[in-house]
């Protein structure tokens, strides 16, 4: 990403009759992994929610490159991330072929 923000990817299960969901957060890539886990509960959301696991494509010019060939849930274009008092957006290009 940049050195001000990091991506996150963490994958979800709702129980055992659904799919997995892969949530997409951007982060302070200052902080450590640990910081970071304890964020969702501060209100840190996801900007993309899918049931596929294969989305990200690349990361290049500090932009992200996404492909989703399922169920999106959620999806932010322009997501944010608060680094002390600035705020940094990240350009996000998805490509969705739903089932």
């Amino acid at each position: 990403m940049t050195s001000h923000v990091s991506l996150y990817i963490t994958e979800a299960s709702a129980g055992t009759t659904t799919d997995f969901s892969y949530r997409f957060y951007l982060y302070n890539a200052s902080k450590n992994t640990r910081t970071f886990m304890a964020s969702p509960k501060d209100g840190n959301e996801p900007f993309m929610i899918t049931t596929d696991h294969n989305t990200l494509q690349k990361v290049d010019n500090d932009a992200i490159y996404l492909s989703v060939k399922g169920s999106l849930y959620r999806f932010t274009n322009a997501p944010a991330c608060r680094v002390d008092k600035t705020i940094y957006y990240v350009p996000v290009y998805l490509t969705a072929t739903p089932y």
